[in-house]
């Protein structure tokens, strides 16, 4: 990320100045995303398992939703939160805590844990995202993703 020239980003992107970053900030993502089209993103990534199209294969009798559309429902959530957000670097964990399920109701908390200014101008963001899933029987959550991101 050395040579990451922020500056291009910045003129070529952005009409306003980018959004102030404070460590410790929550946001609570209030709109949620219903899951569909599980087994069809299943079978474009490739993912094989069978507990994602077949549900007798399933431990819960019900196919499972693969991690990475939750993850992927998740960092839309966060782009909602922290509309500068460049791009996801790296992750520090994440961790799937309860299954998901077709027609769960996904939302998500994010908080700013930590910040880290860069020499050339923008930061590092290191972001947790705990998501919940709405379902008939209750509220869980089902995934605590804390990831690295880039911000102008």
């Amino acid at each position: 990320m050395a040579d990451w020239d922020l500056d291009v980003f910045r003129a070529t992107v952005y009409d306003r100045p980018p959004c102030p970053m404070v460590p410790g900030t929550t946001w609570i993502v209030e709109s949620g995303e219903t899951v569909t089209a599980a087994p069809e993103l299943a079978r474009l990534t490739l993912n094989l398992a069978r507990t994602h199209t077949d549900p007798q294969a399933a431990a819960h009798g019900r196919r499972l939703v693969y991690g990475g559309h939750t993850i992927g429902i998740a960092a839309a959530h966060v782009t909602r939160a922290l509309p500068d957000l460049v791009y996801i670097v790296a992750w520090h964990e994440c961790r799937h805590l309860a299954p998901v399920f077709e027609g769960d109701v996904l939302r998500s908390v994010i908080q700013l844990e930590r910040l880290d200014p860069r020499a050339n101008g923008g930061a590092l963001v290191h972001v947790r995202v705990v998501v919940t899933a709405d379902r008939d029987s209750g509220t869980d959550e089902v995934l605590d993703w804390r990831f690295v991101g880039v911000v102008p």
